[in-house]
């Protein structure tokens, strides 16, 4: 009972029915300046603003430092080390004061010639080809030569002069010892005489018979001198000597003979190993003691190796 009478005291008290028991001061509700100044924040001492701002100070200069001054977690390796590509300098950090100095590689050895990228040495240059109108290289030591003409009578005596205008043909074998100087040998073979005779037939009728005269020499030695200045154009001249047989026309043995020829000619290289040429020769014939004079103009084509 006593306990329900201290409960409704205490009810009624806390609703101002009741006056405050004797000692208790009565709560008084909050003016405006009280709610004023509990909104307002405290006053902060000198020392604490003091550390505030030597906290915020380290904070400032970088964001790692706001990241680790906020979160309290460090950079990682890779975020505290520069990488390869920031740590060298480029070529305008290069050239300005205090920046690293760069040794240049040592030079190469005489007579070689470093490659790209430190790689094997370069071959050496090609050689210049010859300018026009210089002496260029050898065209082969070798020649063979096929020749096809005519020979003209130009005077003598019989049976060194011949009567007749013959075709001819000859072929020829050299070596070049020089590159302006060959030797040579050969075969030239051509009609020399033409000879009629008229006999009688059993039946009475007269026939003339043509014998043919022909000469063959064996040129044993020539001379040729070359001129091999142009790129396809090589003047040259020659000088050659040589025996043969001469079978006279209806003659049953023949007779020993002796030629020589002196020539000037001009080959065309048509490749690196044909030429087409041209030549004109003088050509004395030596019979029984008689000489015969002949002009002999030929057409051939070389091969050369």
């Amino acid at each position: 009972m006593m306990i329900g009478w201290a409960m409704i005291v205490a009810h009624a008290w806390r609703l101002g029915v009741l006056g405050a028991p004797a000692g208790v001061d009565a709560p008084s509700e909050p003016t405006e300046d009280a709610a004023t100044e509990a909104a307002e924040p405290a006053p902060t001492p000198p020392e604490a603003e003091d550390a505030v701002a030597a906290a915020g100070s380290e904070a400032e200069p970088t964001v790692e430092g706001e990241v680790e001054a906020t979160t309290g977690v460090e950079p990682t390796a890779n975020e505290a080390e520069p990488t390869a590509n920031e740590a060298e300098p480029t070529a305008n950090e290069a050239d300005e004061p205090g920046a690293r100095e760069v040794t240049p590689p040592p030079p190469a050895a005489p007579g070689t010639a470093e490659g790209s990228f430190g790689g094997p040495p370069l071959p050496p240059a090609p050689a210049p080809a010859p300018a026009p109108g210089q002496p260029r290289p050898w065209r082969g030591r070798l020649w063979f030569d096929l020749g096809l003409g005519a020979v003209l009578p130009a005077g003598g005596q019989r049976p060194g002069r011949g009567r007749v205008f013959s075709g001819a043909a000859d072929f020829g074998f050299g070596v070049r010892v020089l590159p302006w100087l060959g030797l040579s040998t050969g075969l030239s073979t051509y009609v020399h005489e033409v000879g009629v005779d008229t006999f009688l037939t059993v039946d009475g009728d007269l026939v003339d018979e043509i014998d043919l005269g022909r000469l063959t020499v064996f040129e044993l030695l020539g001379v040729r001198g070359m001129l091999p200045r142009w790129k396809r154009i090589e003047p040259w001249a020659e000088v050659n000597a040589g025996v043969g047989p001469y079978r006279e026309p209806f003659a049953r043995r023949a007779t020993a003979a002796g030629s020589g020829r002196v020539r000037l000619g001009l080959d065309a290289w048509l490749g690196t190993t044909f030429t087409l040429g041209l030549d004109v020769g003088y050509r004395w014939t030596v019979i029984e003691g008689t000489t015969g004079h002949a002009i002999q103009p030929m057409l051939r084509l070389g091969l050369h190796r």
